[in-house]
């Protein structure tokens, strides 16, 4: 375990596995509340709406600054967990009126929304993580899917 020099109570930890297996772990803390405050935990993960507004508000802004208006625009994101999608999807929604706001969600061959999308079944389960140049993106179970 490695302490953040400026601030003693961040810990940065090294897991086994892949982000979806610690998204099952991270979930089952942050839903023990009698843990998350006796520990005085926070995260700033997808799993805390907060990011997905914030992440809404890039969206927004980089909208209104290339005075897009009207002639709308379209975003290429690159997802695994869909949290930066999901965010897309609320800056749509903050910018309807304004112009047309088209996302594009972007798969490597950890495809789980994709098959989602174009078969109409999410099939996770058995589905082998495939490792890849991008590693952010090498999710087999988009735990944003719900929102």
């Amino acid at each position: 375990m490695v302490r953040h020099a400026e601030h003693p109570n961040i810990n940065v930890l090294c897991c086994e596995g892949t982000s979806d297996d610690l998204d099952v772990v991270i979930e089952r803390v942050f839903a023990d509340e009698e843990f998350k405050r006796r520990h005085s935990l926070s995260t700033v993960n997808s799993v805390n709406v907060l990011r997905l507004i914030v992440q809404a508000a890039h969206y927004v802004h980089v909208y209104l600054s290339l005075g897009l208006g009207a002639e709308g625009a379209s975003f290429f994101v690159p997802s695994g967990g869909m949290g930066h999608l999901c965010s897309g999807v609320i800056a749509r929604k903050l910018l309807s009126g304004l112009g047309t706001v088209r996302l594009v969600g972007c798969v490597n061959e950890n495809k789980a929304f994709h098959t989602l999308m174009s078969e109409g079944e999410l099939r996770s389960k058995g589905m082998k993580l495939k490792k890849t140049l991008a590693p952010s993106m090498d999710i087999v179970v988009p735990y944003n899917l719900e929102r």
